[in-house]
């Protein structure tokens, strides 16, 4: 009978401990990006979900709207989203998530 080393039952035999580390990639956000902030669109954004013109490509640039929320962490733990800045608009009514250098104050 072959005798086993009871160490490595469910464990690790490479003694390789794992960690679960995250970290924000992205500058935290800056009060001017707070929910209710009026912003325009700086850069050229291409977006293919408005309502009217679903599909096809649409440039927002120039837009303006309101931020409705800035997603930085969840539950405490930061997240490292891409586009955390979620800015409603009016006209064309749609919502959209953009980068912080994307976006500008009014």
């Amino acid at each position: 009978m072959m005798k086993i080393d009871s160490a490595f039952i469910g464990g690790n035999p490479t003694g390789i401990r794992r960690t679960r580390r995250r970290c924000l990639c992205m500058g935290s956000a800056t009060p001017q990006f707070e929910s209710g902030v009026k912003v325009r669109v700086k850069s050229s954004v291409i977006m293919y979900h408005l309502p009217s013109k679903r599909g096809q490509e649409v440039d927002v640039k120039g837009l303006e709207g309101e931020v409705q929320k800035t997603t930085l962490e969840k539950d405490g733990v930061p997240l490292t989203l891409n586009r955390p800045v979620l800015v409603k608009f009016t006209d064309p009514r749609f919502s959209g998530h953009f980068a912080e250098d994307e976006l500008e104050p009014v």
